[in-house]
């Protein structure tokens, strides 16, 4: 393991165990709560585990079981200032994670380490489950606490801290913990050194240092090569601290030991091994590193061939040329030429640095140095790749995508290294995520190697392509001012020959001219430098040119009149003619081909089209001598409609319906969106909570479909034009219907601008209430053609359809109808009956009728010339209503009945309602209830169900005078209904109301033989608690008896069909140390009477199970997990001796035969039946002798306790108790 510690003191003063579970212990930190990934809480349970895995990637968990405070003060006193903690521990290392034990510094509020990370695993550990897995032992590093303060000693705490990654998500293994121990011990005379270092490593010295932990002042070493066993001898003797080891060799690995020399005193034991590597001796330059003698793999780079590599989640790896990387990032294998080193950003975040570090490179050779290599940087995340000489001088940069796809080619980096001729230095190359999958920056063919005379440009590209030129640029590395360019004509079958195509070129870019149209081309670049000559060649990079006359796009038709449309596209080059073709798709049209209109302007206006008709058009380009290019399009589009002439009526008969959004249909506009009107069927029920039902429907209708949509969307249905010359005062009518709690508001706009009408809100009650009508008045737009708007503006989702239907342009009414009937302040005889007024009438006429009562509607007013509102008098209490309403505008004109609006009188005596019960204690509870008349008395009536009472009609207390009422003289642990009903004096007594159920609390009352019944904490009418873990022992009253505890009931939560998530262990005997008592799988027992079919561990209903210990006790502890609840269980509890009987007074003997695994018994008397069971009362066996002699085989029987029930033929029958 990773602790080390040699020293064995003995604990006095502090020996403290965490005795999880313990509450007194916290858990913090950010971290996934969920059971798969905290496997177990210390506060609930015995162990503390977490698992990083089943947290998943993504998670970002730092999490630390923390202890209480523990006072260290004693310890200190008493001399014993070495602190440790151990126990036993499982752990998956993986590289990033940190697992290390802190403690509290009371005066700076910090938590420091004092022991590890852990940085190893533990044997086989798992990936899963970690409780399950083989634990070690460990104890920390000794925490020497000879310099606290009385505050650091008086609030010491510690703690054991997790981090799966710092600074981000990790995605690791994880571990589980014993309840650890924490102890005290006097130092040695002469303690062990501890933190040993190594520093300032070179090919041939390290510094070496330590801490000491006493005072002593020379130490003694033994230095080995990694892999030799230490002799125990010094290599070297009263040396300093630090030491300054020599005479090492390149590129090797030591162990080093120290032990401190306290003179008088003697030496402590040496401590160690500490392991490090000596630096590999500087390569001599020119040097060449292209990666192929290294392995590949899967992981971080570390180090290999003198190379080293920081590691981490963003990381360098090695990879063979075969490697595909991450999707959307490069290179592809095909551009490889064999191993190459790139950063793995998959696993990283975005800021994560990583470090490719070179060997030392003598460049005292070179006259004028430089760093060459080859680079591919593809991918959306690219970040930045930096190159830094002796990891601190940045040298080089480059940032973001460089390569335009994963095959592209590698580009060549040339860095001047001439500020270090004649140096020994290393180069870094430094990777800075920006992302992570598709973010891999690639480096090979590393060259310390002299600065090209004439360094090779890169970074070509080809850009302002058509069909016969494009812009060839690339980068300069040097100071050369011209160039020589290949160009290769791929498609022509051209092959590169090294021999320029155009030479002297002194412009970057450069065009290149007279290209053939939709053509592959590469090019290659090389710099002419003059009296230092030319460059390599760079490239190829490839590219295509278009076609000669590239088509047009982006068509579009605006300003779409009745006989006209502006018709309009981009250029697809540089033309300014264009042909079109325009098909009538409604007059049975198809394409052509041939144009309808040549040589056109862009955009083209379109005439002589025909009203309400579809359209497609499509376009080319005319490219004079380039000819013309292929069509683009269609592009569809409607023609407006003529106006019609009012009067005009739609009801929407002969439109499609349709789950979509309307668009066009005759001459009618939708806007569409995810906020709608769409055309509906009588039929359509629409969404619930919403209207209207189809009941009231009298055909196609339009509503807003506002599922789909967000709060404030609007969405339009436009009429066509009208004619409104035919009409002296115009007027609109429409039919509406707006029922649901989030109806948002409907207007209706002249124009699409000018606003006529409007309405906000729920209108109707019901889904089945009656459509509205709305007259709009026109007269403002007499003689003229417009378009009416009907725009709806959502006030939420699934309850807001607003529906319109039977839309009509027509003369105003001489005598409109009144809408929006109401029926306000509703007594039991009375309402005040309103309605809005369409027209000039100030008088109305009103029939009511009795529903409840069996009235119909007449048509013959009850009540005629009344005012707005009416006040309905002389009605029955508790009766439904109906009225209608029609206005009388004098002269012996009378509008329609409107109506009818529904309504039902209040009762003279209400019932109350909303009942409630609060502050329910064992025997108590205070009842409520909401009044909804002016009573002040009230019947009461409660009903025990527990005891089985049944509701009477009979109050158990009247005259009640406060609500709420405190009942009292209730039983704990029983279920109750109460009812209530008003006393209006009078006016007599409302109908009962309720029930209304509730429980009284269960009051745990320990088990013993005395009460005889043992309960769950939810007692008999509730259900037990979350994260229990409760153990109950149950003794007999008397010396010698035995208890037993039979289960009535038994459901606890299962896990599957033999898991249990909520358990109950039983223990034969007086605590949780004792023997347990199994069920069939294991010694949990658990079932589940939720499930179908009811099913866990082991069923204990109907089951009696006695102690066989000494003590004559049962213990039973019961845990419960964090979620779900069952009842728990119901059990009588009895004590009474065992069978001590002697064998005179059975009639018999018994043993049990170990070589044949059977009971025995021997009788003078004739033997009928021999039953063994076990101790829940489970029959193991049955055998019936009818003989003096008798043997029940107990093959399938674990060891354990049995019990035998002898029969004899005289009838008398006694039970034995034997162990298997």
């Amino acid at each position: 393991m990773f602790f080390v510690c040699t020293y064995l003191g003995f604990s006095q003063t502090l020996n403290q165990n965490a005795m999880w579970p313990n509450p007194a212990w916290s858990l913090t930190g950010t971290y996934n709560a969920d059971p798969s990934a905290l496997e177990a809480d210390p506060t609930v349970t015995a162990n503390f585990a977490f698992d990083d895995d089943d947290a998943g990637n993504g998670s970002d968990d730092d999490i630390a079981a923390e202890s209480p405070v523990i006072d260290l003060t004693a310890a200190f006193m008493a001399g014993e200032t070495w602190i440790t903690v151990s126990g036993n521990l499982v752990y998956n290392y993986n590289n990033d994670d940190i697992l290390q034990f802190e403690y509290w510094d009371a005066d700076a509020s910090t938590w420091n380490v004092f022991s590890g990370p852990i940085d190893a695993d533990t044997a086989t550990p798992p990936t899963n489950n970690f409780c399950a897995g083989t634990s070690e032992a460990y104890t920390t590093d000794v925490l020497n606490i000879v310099g606290f303060t009385p505050t650091q000693l008086s609030g010491f705490r510690y703690r054991i801290y997790f981090d799966d990654l710092v600074g981000g998500p990790g995605f690791e293994w994880g571990f589980c913990f014993d309840a650890p121990t924490i102890t005290s011990a006097t130092p040695p005379s002469c303690p062990d050194p501890s933190m040993l270092m190594a520093a300032n490593i070179t090919d041939t010295t390290a510094d070496l240092s330590w801490t000491e932990s006493g005072s002593a002042t020379a130490w003694d070493i033994e230095v080995v090569t990694t892999g030799t066993p230490p002799t125990g001898t010094p290599t070297a003797t009263a040396v300093t601290n630090p030491y300054t080891l020599t005479g090492l060799t390149e590129n090797t690995e030591y162990d080093y030991y120290v032990r401190a020399n306290c003179g008088v005193d003697g030496t402590s034991a040496f401590i160690g091994p500490f392991t490090f590597r000596t630096a590999c001796a500087a390569i001599a330059a020119p040097y060449t590193e292209n990666f192929e003698t290294f392995t590949t793999g899967g992981a971080a780079f570390i180090f290999e061939n003198c190379w080293t590599g920081t590691g981490g989640g963003y990381y360098w790896e090695s990879a063979p040329g075969t490697d595909n990387g991450s999707a959307g990032t490069g290179p592809d294998p095909t551009i490889t030429t064999g191993n190459y080193f790139y950063t793995e950003a998959s696993n990283g975040s975005s800021g994560d640095t990583t470090e490719l570090i070179s060997p030392l490179i003598d460049l005292t050779a070179l006259a004028a140095p430089a760093l060459t290599f080859n680079y591919h940087m593809f991918g959306v995340q690219i970040g930045t790749l930096d190159v830094l000489v002796n990891g601190t001088t940045n040298v080089w940069s480059l940032s973001g995508e460089q390569q335009a796809s994963a095959t592209a080619p590698w580009e060549l980096a040339v860095v001047n290294l001439s500020a270090y001729a004649g140096q020994t230095i290393t180069v870094t190359f430094r990777g800075t995520s920006a992302g992570t999958f598709e973010g891999d920056i690639s480096i090979d063919n590393i060259a310390f190697t002299e600065l090209p005379s004439c360094a090779a440009p890169n970074a070509l590209t080809a850009t302002n392509i058509d069909g016969f030129s494009a812009d060839l640029g690339w980068t300069e590395n040097g100071t050369a001012t011209v160039w020589n360019i290949e160009l290769v004509d791929i498609t022509g079958g051209g092959t590169a020959t090294g021999t320029p195509t155009a030479s002297g070129i002194t412009t970057n870019p450069y065009s290149a001219t007279g290209l053939e149209t939709t053509n592959d081309y590469e090019f290659y670049v090389q710099a002419d430098c003059g009296v230092d000559g030319t460059s390599a060649w760079v490239g190829p990079f490839a590219f295509s040119t278009t076609v000669a006359c590239p088509e047009p796009t982006a068509l579009t038709a605006t300003n779409i009149l009745t006989t006209s449309a502006d018709l309009g596209w981009t250029a697809g080059g540089s033309e300014t003619l264009w042909d079109v073709e325009i098909v009538d798709i409604t007059g049975g049209g198809t394409a052509t081909g041939t144009p309808t209109a040549t040589g056109v302007a862009n955009p083209y206006s379109a005439t002589g089209l025909t009203d309400d008709n579809t359209y497609e058009f499509y376009v080319r380009a005319d490219c004079g001598g380039n000819g013309t290019s292929t069509w683009a399009g269609p592009f569809t589009f409607t023609t407006a409609c003529n106006a019609l002439v009012a009067p005009y009526t739609e009801d929407f008969e002969t439109f499609t319906t349709g789950g979509s959004a309307f668009t066009n249909e005759n001459c009618w506009t939708g806007t569409g969106g995810t906020y709608y009107w769409e055309s509906a069927p009588g039929t359509d029920a629409g969404s619930g909570g919403t209207g209207p039902s189809p009941t009231i429907t009298t055909g196609n209708y339009f509503y807003t479909e506002a599922s789909a949509g967000a709060s404030g969307d609007t969405t339009d249905l436009i009429s066509p034009l009208v004619d409104l010359s035919g009409l002296t005062v115009p007027a609109l009518i429409f039919n509406y219907h707006m029922y649901g709690g989030q109806i948002g508001t409907l207007d209706v706009l002249v124009n699409g601008t000018t606003n006529v009408w409007t309405l906000s809100g729920e209108q109707q009650t019901s889904d089945t209430a009656p459509w509205e009508l709305a007259v709009v008045d026109l007269s403002a737009f007499a003689g003229q053609t417009i378009s009416v708007t009907f725009r709806g503006t959502s006030a939420g989702t699934f309850e807001g359809d607003i529906s319109i239907d039977n839309v009509s342009f027509t003369e105003f009414p001489a005598c409109a109808t009144p809408n929006a009937l109401n029926a306000t302040n509703l007594t039991d005889t009375a309402a005040d009956l309103g309605w809005t007024e369409n027209g000039t009438a100030t008088a109305w006429d009103i029939e009511i009728v009795d529903i409840t009562g069996s009235g119909m509607a007449t048509g013959t007013p009850t009540v005629s010339g009344v005012m707005n509102p009416y006040t309905a008098t002389g009605l029955t209490q508790n009766n439904d209503y109906c009225f209608y309403v029609r206005a009388d505008c004098g002269g012996g004109t009378f509008s329609a009945w409107a109506g009818p609006f529904c309504f039902t009188t209040l009762e003279t005596c209400p019932a109350p309602s909303a009942l409630t019960a609060t502050n329910i204690m064992e025997t108590s509870a205070d009842l409520g209830w909401t009044e909804n008349g002016t009573s002040t008395l009230w019947n009461i009536e409660i009903v025990d169900i527990t005891a089985g009472g049944t509701v009477t009609g009979t109050a158990t207390d009247e005259g009640v005078t406060t609500n709420p009422f405190t009942a009292t003289g209730l039983v704990g642990d029983n279920s109750y209904e109460f009812y209530v009903q008003a006393d209006c004096g009078v006016d007599g007594v409302s109908a009962w109301a309720g029930p209304f159920s509730f429980s009284t609390p269960y009051v745990a009352v320990p088990p013993d033989c005395t009460n005889g019944i043992f309960l769950d904490s939810g007692g008999q009418s509730g259900n037990y608690g979350i994260s229990e873990n409760i153990t109950y022992t149950i003794c007999p009253d008397m010396a010698g008896e035995a208890v037993t505890v039979e289960f009535t009931f038994f459901s606890l939560e299962n896990n599957g069909a033999t898991g249990c998530w909520d358990g109950l262990t039983i223990h034969d005997g007086p605590d949780n140390m004792a023997a347990t008592i199994d069920s069939p799988n294991g010694p949990l027992w658990c079932w589940d009477r939720n499930d179908m079919p009811a099913e866990g561990s082991g069923d204990l209903q109907g089951m009696m199970i006695t102690s066989s210990d000494a003590s004559g006790c049962l213990t039973f502890v019961f845990t419960s997990d964090t979620s779900v609840t069952r009842p728990g269980w119901t059990a009588n509890v009895t004590c009474g001796p065992l069978s001590v009987e002697s064998a005179e007074v059975r009639g018999f003997v018994h043993y049990v035969n170990t070589n044949n695994n059977s009971f025995v018994v021997n009788s003078q008397s004739i033997i009928e039946s021999i039953e063994v069971y076990n101790l829940v009362g489970q029959t193991i066996t049955r055998v019936e002798p009818n003989a003096s002699e008798g043997a029940a085989f107990l093959t399938s029987a674990r060891n354990g306790v049995y019990f035998a029930r002898v029969t004899l033929e005289n009838g008398r029958t006694s039970v034995v108790k034997f162990v298997k």
